[in-house]
C-alpha cells in the first residue's frame, strides 16, 4: 500500500515566533515589537499593518453586547472579547501576531477594515480591490486606501511568488531567502510579505481591468488571476514570517509504526523543501539510516540526468542487498540446511559479482559498504534484518531499498509530469523507496502524485481544502476535522478528529475487518458450493434424470438457515488481541500482502466443498442403495417418500457439516454468536418438523422429518459424515484463516 499522509498543522503564535523585517532577522516577536516601538521605520510598519489588514479573517464577538463601536472595548481587554475565525491557522497566527504589537483587527465590512492601534485609537482602511488567494497564485493582495488617502497593495504569499513580482534587488532577495532557509531548517512555515505605493493614475488604469475581468460570465477566476498578476509585479519586500508548525499528539509514533507495518509513507505539502525535511525528521518520516536524496531541477534535461543517475543507484543498491541475502541464506544452509529448500533438490554454490561502475557519488546515496574478504571474493557488508515488508507471500525476499528515501519540488515533478518516459523513471525509483517528500507542490499535483501510484491501493489523508483533489483522487480518502474546516472531511471516505486514530483505523480495524470479510466471503462460497455438488453428484448417480434431491422450500432455505454464523464472523471474530496486533504493526502485512484471500484461498476452499459434498452425498449412497434404485431409509414402508427421507437425510447432514465447519472456524465465541450458532439448528430442525407436519400443503414431505430424525441411525450416520469432514482442512495445506 503507497499511503499518501499529510498532518495537521497546529500554529502556535507566541512572543518567540520567529520574523525578518527590512532584512533584519528577529528572534521573536518581542524583539520585533521591541524595534517597533524605538525606531518607527516604514518597514516595521507596513509589515504589521500588512498582517492586521491583508487576510479573510472574521472577527467573532463573545459577549453579544459587545461590538467594534463599544466605549467599554480597549486594546487591553481586546482578546478578552474577540475570537478570530479565520480560514487557516496560518492566517488566524498572522493577525493575532499583528494584534500583539499594536496593530488589532476589530472589524470588517465588504469595503473597510478597522484596526486599533496599542493607544485605543481606531484606524480605517478602505478596500479598494481584494485579489483572493487560492492554490495556483499562492498569494493574497489586497488593494487598500488609509486615512492619509495613500493607495497600498499589499501582498504575502510563497516566497517564490513573491520573489518573482518583487524589484528589489539581488542582494536583499538573497537576504530574504536566507533567513527563510534558517527559518525553514528549524522547521518553521515561511511566508514573506510585499507591499507596492500606487498612484491614482496606476490604479485607475488597473481597475478597468479588475472591474473588467469581475463582470465576466465565463472564466472569470482565470481572468481575476491575469489582472492580479499585473498588479503584483514591481512590489518591495518588507518582511518574512516564520510560525511554528506543531504537529499533534502522537504523529510521529503512529507513521513509525505504519512504516514498520510495510506502508510506504508519502507527504506532500506546500511548505519550502527545508521544511518538509525538518518536519520530516521530526514526525519520522524520515530517520537517520536513510539516505535523502533530494531533487530540485531547473530544466526537463537535468531532472532526466538525475533520474537516471538514481535509478542506477538505486538498482546497485537492490542487487546488493539481494546478493547479500542470498549469501546469508547460503551460510545458513551450510550450517542448519537451506529451510527454502525443496525436498530431493540440490543447492548449487555461485559467487556473486558486484558491478564497480556506479556513478560518482554514489555513497551519499546508497547504504552500501565493500570489502574485499581474501581477495577470493567480494564481501557485502549490508544490513540483513529482516521483516514482512521483506519479504513476499511465497516467502522470497523482495528486492527493495528500505533507506533510500526521496525529497522532490513542484517545479521538479512538473518536468516529470510532462514526460512520460520520467514519469515511468520517477515510478520505479518511487516503488523502492520507503519514503517520499513532495513539496511546493500544488492540490493538482498533490492528486497527479496520487493518480500515478494508484496501480497500488493508496490511502490519501488531509486536513484542508487544499487536500480535497488529492483524498478524491485515491481509493480510500481519509479527512481530518481540524482547524482548516470541514472541506477535506465531507470530501473523503472515512472521518477522524485526529492523525493518531489512523494507526487504529488501519492497523486494528483495517486488519480485523480484512480478516472477517476475508473469512465471510470464503466461508459463504464454501457452503454454496458444498451444496450445489451434492446436487451435481446425485444427479449423476440418478442418470441424469432430472429429480429434485431436496424439497424446494427447504433448498431454498438453505442459506437462512446458515446464514447468521458467517454473518456475525464478520461482526466480531478477532485472531490477535488489541494490544498484540498494536504492540506488532508487522501483523499488518497480511493483508497488505492479500494472505487470506487470494486465489489460492479461493481454490483451496472451493476444493473443500467439493470434498464434503463428496462425503456427504456418496456414504448415504453406498449405505441406502436399494435393488429398485431407489434410496430408502431405514426399511421404512413405501408410504414414506424414499428419495423425500434420503433429500432430507443429506440436506440435514449437509448443514450439520457445514456448521461444524463454520464452528470450527470460529475465534471468537461470545454470549451473542453462540445464541445465534447453536440457535441455527434448533430452528433448522423446528422448520423441517413443522413442514413435514402440514399434510394440506406438503402431502409428499409429509412425516418424512419425524421418520428422519427419529432414527438413531441417522444421528450415528450424521455425526459420523460431519467428523470426517472437519477432518479435511488437514488434507490441504495452508488452508486455515
Amino acid at each position: 500500500m503507497c499511503s499518501v499522509i499529510k498532518r495537521e498543522r497546529l500554529l502556535v503564535t507566541s512572543w518567540n515566533s520567529k520574523c525578518a523585517i527590512g532584512g533584519k532577522a528577529y528572534d521573536s516577536l518581542a524583539a520585533a515589537h521591541q524595534a517597533l516601538m524605538t525606531q518607527k521605520t516604514f518597514n516595521l510598519e507596513m509589515f504589521f499593518q500588512l498582517l492586521a489588514v491583508c487576510h479573510t479573517v472574521i472577527p467573532d464577538y463573545i459577549d453579544p453586547h459587545i461590538t467594534f463601536d463599544s466605549e467599554t472595548l480597549s486594546y487591553k481587554n481586546l482578546k478578552e472579547y474577540i475570537n478570530y475565525e479565520a480560514e487557516s491557522p496560518d492566517e488566524g497566527a498572522l493577525v493575532e501576531a499583528a494584534a500583539k504589537v499594536g496593530f488589532a483587527f476589530m472589524y470588517r465590512t465588504p469595503s473597510s477594515v478597522l484596526i486599533m492601534d496599542a493607544g485605543g485609537k481606531r484606524h480605517k482602511y478602505d478596500i479598494i480591490a481584494v485579489n483572493a488567494f487560492n492554490s495556483t497564485r499562492k498569494r493574497m493582495s489586497v488593494v487598500v486606501r488609509n486615512e492619509r488617502g495613500e493607495i497600498f497593495l499589499l501582498c504575502k504569499g510563497a516566497d517564490n511568488m513573491i520573489f518573482a513580482g518583487s524589484s528589489d534587488t539581488a542582494a536583499t532577495r538573497k537576504l530574504y531567502d536566507e533567513h527563510l532557509t534558517a527559518f525553514a531548517n528549524e522547521g518553521l512555515r515561511t511566508l514573506l510579505c510585499a507591499v507596492k505605493k500606487l498612484s491614482q493614475e496606476e490604479l485607475s488604469d488597473w481597475m478597468k481591468l479588475y472591474k473588467e475581468a469581475e463582470l465576466m460570465v465565463s472564466e472569470r477566476d482565470e481572468a481575476l488571476a491575469k489582472a492580479a498578476e499585473i498588479i503584483e509585479r514591481n512590489m518591495s519586500i518588507v518582511g518574512a514570517t516564520a510560525i511554528e508548525d506543531k504537529l499533534q499528539e502522537g504523529v510521529p509514533e503512529t507513521i513509525a509504526n505504519l512504516a514498520d507495518a510495510g506502508v510506504k509513507l508519502w507527504v506532500l505539502t506546500g511548505d519550502k523543501m527545508e521544511t518538509a525535511i525538518n518536519i520530516g525528521y521530526g514526525s519520522k518520516i524520515l530517520t537517520s539510516d536513510m539516505r535523502v536524496v533530494t531533487l530540485k531541477c531547473d530544466s526537463a534535461e537535468k531532472v532526466k540526468y538525475e533520474l537516471e543517475e538514481l535509478q542506477r543507484v538505486v538498482k546497485l543498491s537492490t542487487d546488493v542487498k539481494f546478493l547479500s541475502r542470498m549469501k546469508q541464506r547460503f551460510k545458513k544452509t551450510l550450517k542448519f540446511g537451506n529451510p527454502f529448500k525443496k525436498p530431493g533438490t540440490v543447492d548449487n554454490e555461485t559467487k556473486g559479482v558486484v558491478a564497480t561502475n556506479a556513478p560518482a557519488g554514489i555513497a551519499e546515496h546508497v547504504d552500501v559498504e565493500l570489502a574485499i574478504d581474501n581477495g577470493d571474493h567480494t564481501e557485502i557488508a549490508v544490513d540483513d534484518n529482516r521483516s514482512s515488508s521483506d519479504m513476499s507471500s511465497d516467502g522470497a525476499y523482495n528486492r527493495t531499498s528500505p533507506t533510500l528515501a526521496i525529497v522532490i519540488d513542484g517545479p521538479t515533478f512538473k518536468f516529470v509530469s510532462e514526460d512520460a518516459s520520467l514519469l515511468k523513471t520517477f515510478w520505479n525509483i518511487g516503488k523502492v523507496c520507503k519514503s517520499v517528500i513532495a513539496c511546493r507542490v500544488s492540490p493538482a499535483q498533490k492528486a497527479e502524485f496520487v493518480k500515478l501510484f494508484k496501480r497500488k491501493v493508496t490511502l490519501a489523508i488531509g486536513d484542508g481544502a487544499n487536500d480535497v483533489s488529492m483524498i478524491q483522487a485515491a481509493q480510500i480518502g481519509v479527512g481530518i476535522k481540524g482547524k482548516e474546516g470541514r472541506q477535506a472531511v465531507n470530501s473523503s471516505d472515512f472521518a477522524i478528529g485526529q492523525f493518531r486514530f489512523l494507526e487504529r483505523l488501519l492497523l486494528l480495524h483495517g486488519r480485523w475487518n480484512y480478516r472477517r470479510m476475508a473469512k465471510v466471503i470464503l466461508v459463504s462460497f464454501y457452503k454454496n458450493a458444498a451444496l450445489v455438488f451434492t446436487l451435481f453428484i446425485f444427479n449423476c448417480a440418478a442418470l441424469m434424470s432430472g429429480v429434485s434431491l431436496y424439497d424446494s422450500f427447504v433448498y431454498a432455505g438453505f442459506n437462512f438457515f446458515t446464514g447468521m454464523p458467517p454473518l456475525l464472523i464478520g461482526i466480531f471474530d478477532k485472531d490477535l488481541s488489541e494490544e498484540s496486533i498494536l504492540r506488532m504493526p508487522v501483523f499488518y502485512s497480511s493483508g497488505r500482502e492479500g494472505m487470506y484471500l487470494n486465489y489460492r484461498k479461493m481454490t483451496q476452499w472451493m476444493i473443500r466443498g467439493l470434498i464434503t459434498s463428496l462425503i456427504v452425498a456418496v456414504i448415504p449412497i453406498v449405505s441406502y442403495i436399494t435393488d429398485l434404485g431407489v434410496p430408502t431409509f431405514s426399511g421404512q414402508s413405501n408410504d414414506i417418500s424414499g428419495i423425500q427421507a434420503y433429500g432430507t437425510f443429506i440436506f440435514t447432514t449437509l448443514f450439520f457439516a457445514v456448521m461444524f465447519t463454520i464452528g470450527m472456524e470460529t475465534l471468537t465465541w461470545n454470549g451473542i454468536y453462540a445464541f445465534f450458532f447453536f440457535g441455527s439448528y434448533l430452528f433448522y430442525i423446528c422448520v423441517i418438523v413443522t413442514l413435514s407436519n402440514m399434510l394440506d400443503l406438503y402431502t409428499v414431505y409429509y412425516k418424512v422429518a419425524d421418520y428422519v430424525l427419529g432414527s438413531g441411525y441417522y444421528w450415528l450416520h450424521s455425526i459420523f459424515i460431519a467428523t470426517i469432514v472437519l477432518l479435511v482442512p488437514f488434507w490441504l495445506p495452508s488452508n486455515s484463516l
